[in-house]
């Protein structure tokens, strides 16, 4: 089961559970993903992305996690499981 975030940009993260994949939808043309843990710490960046993308986060422990997707016009940070 996933749940689908729309923010002001129109940035969908989904799956909010997973177990090591989750789905940027976006029409942005350049944006940049970075994942932080639940203590604020930065864990994983993906530079010079564009449109749907799919991250691969199976090699972070399980545990609560923060997706700050970044572009010129927007920042959105949603807040995901990694079990």
């Amino acid at each position: 089961r996933s749940v689908r975030h729309y923010g002001a940009g129109k940035i969908v993260v989904s799956p909010r559970n997973t177990d090591g994949r989750l789905d940027i939808r976006t029409e942005m043309d350049s944006y940049e993903v970075a994942i932080y843990s639940s203590a604020g710490q930065e864990v994983s960046r993906f530079s010079a992305m564009s449109g749907h993308q799919s991250v691969d986060i199976e090699s972070l422990q399980a545990g609560i996690y923060f997706v700050k997707v970044v572009s010129v016009a927007t920042s959105e940070t949603v807040k995901i499981v990694k079990y």
